[in-house]
């Protein structure tokens, strides 16, 4: 069974780890990004994704799911679903999204931040 999260981030959430969602023990990441309405703007803009305590309880990572993505309207995929720092969680853990600029004060840009976890846990299997 999968399941899914999402949460609505905009400009005004700026340098903020916006909690998109729970993670549980056995949840694999396998999907997720954000859909973007409206283009963020700001001096070079970016979006990360990660985990508050890095989903097997050390320390936390923010952009261990989506690494400085460029907010531009439309589907923008997590980057790092490959990578060594998405495994499978083994502890009870929050997936966060951060929108950030290098300079400047954003005025605009908003968008549906989400992620898809299947469990290989039975026991964690909420049908």
């Amino acid at each position: 069974m999968t399941r899914i999260a999402m949460k609505w981030i905009d400009f005004n959430d700026e340098d903020t780890a916006v909690v998109v969602g729970n993670t549980y023990p056995g949840d694999m990441v396998i999907d997720g990004g954000i859909f973007v309405k409206e283009a963020f703007n700001g001096t070079t803009p970016i979006i990360d994704m990660g985990f508050v305590a890095d989903n097997q309880g050390g320390a936390a990572d923010p952009n261990a799911l989506m690494s400085a993505a460029t907010p531009t309207v439309g589907k923008i995929a997590m980057d790092e679903l490959a990578a060594t720092t998405n495994k499978p969680c083994t502890v009870a853990d929050q997936v966060t999204c951060t929108f950030s600029v290098a300079s400047g004060t954003p005025s605009a840009g908003g968008g549906w931040a989400w992620f898809e976890v299947l469990n290989a846990n039975p026991l964690n299997d909420e049908s």
